[in-house]
């Protein structure tokens, strides 16, 4: 038989301690880091979170679309701006649940967030800017 316990520690990430007869294992609960960090949000911070959850699962639309039209016409620039639209808000949503769960520190957010939107900047231009093939 399997107990759980959940125990908070201050000045770390909270922990979800399992034992399994004599054996005890400790199991890192990202979900329970989530809810633990959003309770500290305030009001602002929720309209956000929500404003930035609109841009993403707008961007993630674009992104659907463009690849719609390339598969429709094979137009090869199209799936440069489908690219560039996941680059630009699909991978830094990603790394920023990493972050919420803390599974990532704050440098690799940072560095690879920018990385990302640049990459993406690249890739959109690109599409726009290349001929299509006749």
């Amino acid at each position: 038989m399997t107990i759980a316990t959940l125990r908070l520690h201050p000045s770390t990430t909270p922990t979800l301690h399992a034992t399994d007869g004599a054996h005890a294992r400790q199991i890192s609960d990202g979900l329970g880091a989530i809810a633990l960090q959003l309770e500290e949000f305030s009001e602002l911070q929720y309209a956000l979170l929500g404003v930035e959850a609109v841009t993403v699962v707008l961007g993630l639309v674009i992104a659907y679309v463009a690849v719609q039209g390339y598969r429709r016409n094979e137009s090869r620039p199209m799936l440069f701006v489908a690219t560039g639209f996941v680059l630009l808000v699909g991978v830094p949503a990603v790394l920023g649940i990493g972050y919420l769960a803390s599974l990532l520190p704050q440098t690799v957010v940072s560095i690879g967030g920018t990385v990302s939107e640049v990459l993406a900047m690249a890739s959109i231009l690109y599409g726009l800017r290349a001929p299509a093939r006749e």
